[in-house]
């Protein structure tokens, strides 16, 4: 079982693709931690329970989409 604040806002995003249409949501922390550019995808401030402020996020409709390199 995996519990924290990181698990919350994750589980939280996760359940947010449905009401976006989206296969993946993305925090722009996240894309940057990661070194992935992500900023050809739309970008939100979603809302997020239990964090005061909206979280910076980007829309990602289909995975197959990402243009990763390995």
């Amino acid at each position: 079982t995996a519990i924290g604040d990181a698990v919350n806002v994750a589980s939280r995003l996760e359940s947010m693709t449905k009401s976006f249409g989206a296969e993946l949501i993305v925090s722009d922390a996240v894309a940057e931690r990661a070194g992935i550019d992500l900023s050809a995808f739309p970008a939100q401030v979603a809302a997020v329970r239990g964090k005061r402020d909206g979280l910076p996020v980007r829309i990602v409709r289909r995975v197959s989409d990402l243009k990763l390199s390995a």
